[in-house]
């Protein structure tokens, strides 16, 4: 894996909590998908069986989206659908390459 890491002009390492387990440090940069709490919740709900309490007590633990939004160099704001995301990870993606 090693030799493919070194040969790979991107690497993408998916992470809920880089912040919170300090972990910003190992990366060049950091690209924050992010999406307000009404989407977080209904999303979450979506695929599990935890109660909204339950996520709101899960998400006020975590790092405020502000202060991540203001370490991450790069932010993708997720609160339409799956294609808006594709389409503007696509767009990232181009910008990024040409940096």
């Amino acid at each position: 894996m090693d030799s493919a890491l070194k040969a790979s002009e991107m690497v993408f390492v998916e992470s809920a909590l880089i912040f919170e387990a300090k972990r910003e440090k190992y990366f060049d940069y950091i690209l924050l998908i992010t999406s307000d709490v009404k989407s977080q919740i209904s999303r979450v709900i979506k695929r599990s069986k935890l109660s909204e309490a339950e996520i709101r007590r899960r998400i006020d633990k975590q790092i405020a989206n502000e202060v991540k939004r203001n370490k991450a160099h790069f932010v993708i704001e997720n609160n339409s659908s799956l294609t808006d995301l594709k389409n503007k990870a696509k767009f990232f993606l181009s910008v990024f390459k040409n940096l």
